[in-house]
């Protein structure tokens, strides 16, 4: 099963467009920006990774009895329970200044990491401009976006 996920990911179609013409990227100090930055994760499932089920906590109700080999759990999901929300990220502006220290701090679900997945362009935001040494992400090819910028996760 985990095989057929590893071929799965690798056959899926690419969302991020290089650039017709990118600029060229002269030198990396590490000064990036949001402006009015927002995002949501795409509705539609075609082209998207097969559902996995994966339970919450707060979805989880467990039933259980205990007989004479041991405990015997059943799972109960109700249906429908999502703690989704339209937009990932709401009109997000900041600037990060070089060798400046920043923390991304919140309570789950509050877009930590969807703010990094849109640095490396993983994924482009709905609206807004994110900038590295003052040019659009957008504009930059991607492997030198990719050689500019480390992530670890």
């Amino acid at each position: 099963m985990s095989f057929e996920r590893v071929f799965e990911v690798l056959d899926l179609p690419m969302d991020i467009k290089e650039p017709e013409e990118p600029q060229p990227l002269d030198k990396v100090e590490g000064h990036l920006a949001f402006e009015q930055v927002s995002f949501k994760y795409p509705d539609d499932t075609e082209g998207l990774l097969s559902e996995v089920y994966r339970p919450s906590s707060s979805e989880q109700v467990v039933e259980g009895m205990l007989t004479e080999t041991g405990l015997t759990m059943n799972l109960v999901i109700p249906e429908g329970k999502s703690q989704a929300r339209e937009m990932a990220l709401e009109e997000i502006s900041f600037e990060i200044r070089p060798r400046q220290l920043v923390a991304l701090v919140g309570p789950s679900g509050s877009g930590k990491t969807t703010l990094t997945y849109l640095v490396p362009r993983l994924y482009d935001p709905t609206s807004g401009v994110i900038k590295l040494e003052g040019k659009d992400l957008r504009t930059l090819s991607l492997k030198e976006l990719s050689e500019a910028v480390g992530m670890v996760t």
